[in-house]
């Protein structure tokens, strides 16, 4: 009996040894030191898809897979052929997105590494090809028969257009020609134009990619009428005002001499009136007269003449001191432009010299606004002899 229980115990310290081997080994499971190996040869690394070709601007998903070692004890980093995706790391199995932005080869590579030892298990490599993105280009509007209204300087108000594609406008630059003889470059999204005035247009854009790739090119037609009127409403405008001026900053110039001969002067005795497509006015204060003979066409779009006299020793109009005499004749004066609530008539440049008639002065015309003295006439062919800035004449009929 005593022998037995030697052995017994005996059995029980080897069956306590045994017990405190396997706690201490289950604690090292834990530790960040064994190599979780496969069962079937050295790990190997695929990258997915293989042999992929996509285009420019388009999201892709890649993946990795491992075989012969556990995915869970996994961990990759990632060189995707740009700049910045150097080594973004991920699982395995988890995607890697990425949208390149030029065409081109690109070579994607990826390391596997063992989560325990940090050491590489596997490596793969990829040749992948994108190509150029295609998109078809379309102004919009395509075809446009409209009225806008007109600034006073005879341009149209801003039209909107844009540029329809399949590829993203931030990477995109548009060249126009607005069919107007003007253009404009580097355009992104959509953009405003003013015509100089009513008619028809054919537009044209040429789009190419930032990196300056051609993407591809449209044309509209643009067809733009100006607002209607006729002969009756401008009988009944309530203010009529001629303006002489010696450059192209209409209505916004110290340099003009408007005379606003459509309402009562101060001091003087006015007469006026419509016979059939003529306005005539006649404005006096003993000394000092004023008078304008205005004929308009059937349908009101286009003074077929104007006399002008005014003979004055001291008379303030608008803001405009005149002394003197002062006396032309005009003809084919054409509409320059119609707004809400006025209708202009200009001439101009070389066609004001070759239609002015009768043309004289004496005195001067005196600017109280602080711009001087100056004598139109005299300075009408100094100013600009470029002709970029033209001498101009021009009618207003006004509804206030």
């Amino acid at each position: 009996m005593p022998h037995f229980r030697v052995i017994n115990n005996a059995m029980n310290i080897r069956s306590l040894a045994g017990s405190i081997i396997f706690i201490i080994s289950a604690f090292s499971f834990g530790c960040k030191s064994p190599t979780a190996v496969g069962t079937g040869g050295a790990p190997v690394l695929t990258i997915v898809p293989e042999n992929f070709r996509g285009v420019q601007f388009t999201n892709y998903a890649f993946k990795a897979k491992i075989t012969n070692h556990d995915p869970d004890y996994t961990y990759l980093t990632w060189n995707l052929g740009i700049v910045d995706s150097l080594y973004f790391k991920t699982l395995v199995n988890q995607p890697v997105n990425i949208t390149y932005q030029k065409p081109g080869t690109y070579i994607i590579a990826v390391k596997a590494y063992d989560y325990y030892t940090d050491s590489v298990i596997a490596t793969a490599r990829e040749q992948i090809i994108i190509d150029t993105a295609q998109s078809s280009v379309e102004i919009i509007p395509q075809f446009y028969n409209g009225i806008l209204p007109m600034t006073t300087k005879g341009t149209t108000d801003p039209f909107t257009i844009s540029v329809k594609t399949t590829l993203p406008e931030q990477e995109l630059y548009q060249f126009w020609d607005f069919g107007d003889g003007t253009t404009d470059s580097f355009k992104s999204r959509n953009i405003t134009h003013s015509f100089p005035h009513p008619g028809s247009y054919v537009l044209k854009v040429d789009i190419y990619q930032k990196n300056g790739i051609y993407v591809g090119t449209d044309t509209a037609l643009i067809n733009i009428g100006r607002p209607s009127f006729t002969l009756d409403e401008i009988k009944h405008f309530g203010k009529i005002e001629e303006y002489i001026f010696l450059d192209g900053t209409y209505p916004v110039d110290a340099r003009r001499f408007p005379l606003s001969f459509g309402a009562p002067l101060s001091g003087t005795n006015i007469t006026s009136g419509w016979s059939a497509n003529s306005f005539s006015l006649h404005s006096s204060n003993g000394t000092d007269n004023l008078n304008i003979t205005v004929t308009l066409s059937d349908d009101g779009t286009k003074v077929e003449s104007m006399i002008f006299h005014v003979n004055e020793h001291e008379l303030e109009i608008n803001g405009n001191t005149v002394y003197g005499s002062f006396d032309y004749e005009v003809f084919n004066m054409t509409l320059f432009f119609v707004s809400s609530d006025q209708i202009g008539f200009r001439i101009s440049g070389s066609d004001l010299k070759k239609n002015i008639t009768n043309l004289s002065y004496s005195g001067e015309i005196a600017v109280v606004s602080g711009a001087g003295s100056f004598d139109p006439w005299t300075n009408f062919n100094q100013l600009n002899p470029d002709n970029t800035i033209p001498p101009q004449s021009i009618l207003v009929f006004s509804r206030k």
